[in-house]
């Protein structure tokens, strides 16, 4: 749905209007607006479209302005129309104010507007299905993207659930390995210990065989 024509009304007065090359503005076409404008009640209406001539009137009326664009009947019902409008009005409050009476620069903005929204509408010829299929094309795109997102979050969340795993797997062999070297160091210190024990009691029976012997020889024992 290409936009063809824009124009901003004060009352009965032009303020600023643009046509894209190709298309005739006529005397009666500037009949048509002005008798939609003003029927628009100068501003105090709201917003509307109407059909006329093969032709699609848009009107939004803020304060003492009217917004208006023309677009052609053909193609699928969009709301751009009134998003043009709005951005048109939005920019006319922030550069004019009530009082101002120059509006040169008014028509190099509508300009600039209405070839940017050509850029993205919708194309009338074939139906629109080239557009149709460039915007599937970017859902899909959009779509692929979201689910590549997801994939990298999922991927991101399993490797830190395997290094998580091998953790608790590194934990656990860590305390296995503890409690082996508990264990065995407590069997060491009791083989240790009854060692121990065991020279202790192979050295007293020794001393006390010597001493014995050395007794004997020296007729120190009882009844020798």
């Amino acid at each position: 749905m290409a936009l063809l024509f824009a124009s901003v009304h004060q009352g009965a007065v032009v303020l600023s209007q643009y046509a894209t090359p190709g298309f005739s503005v006529t005397a009666d076409f500037e009949a048509a607006c002005r008798d939609l404008v003003g029927s628009s009640g100068g501003g105090g209406g709201g917003k509307r479209s109407v059909k006329l001539d093969g032709l699609k009137f848009h009107l939004l009326p803020a304060g003492k302005q009217t917004f208006l664009c023309v677009t052609e009947l053909q193609g699928r019902q969009m709301k751009a129309p009134f998003v043009f409008l709005q951005e048109l009005r939005d920019h006319f409050a922030r550069e004019f104010d009530a009082d101002c009476t120059e509006f040169a620069a008014l028509g190099a903005y509508v300009a600039h507007l209405v070839a940017a929204y050509n850029r993205d509408a919708e194309p009338i010829s074939g139906g629109g299905s080239g557009s149709a299929d460039a915007r599937l094309a970017s859902l899909r795109e959009g779509l692929a993207g979201v689910q590549r997102s997801m994939e990298e979050n999922l991927h991101s969340a399993m490797g830190r659930g395997e290094a998580m795993g091998a953790l608790a797997d590194c934990t656990a062999d860590l305390t296995a390995a503890s409690d082996a070297f508990r264990s065995q160091s407590r069997e060491l210190r009791q083989t240790m210990y009854w060692s121990s024990i065991k020279s202790n009691i192979a050295i007293a029976c020794a001393v006390v065989l010597v001493l014995a012997g050395l007794a004997w020889r020296f007729g120190l024992l009882p009844g020798v």
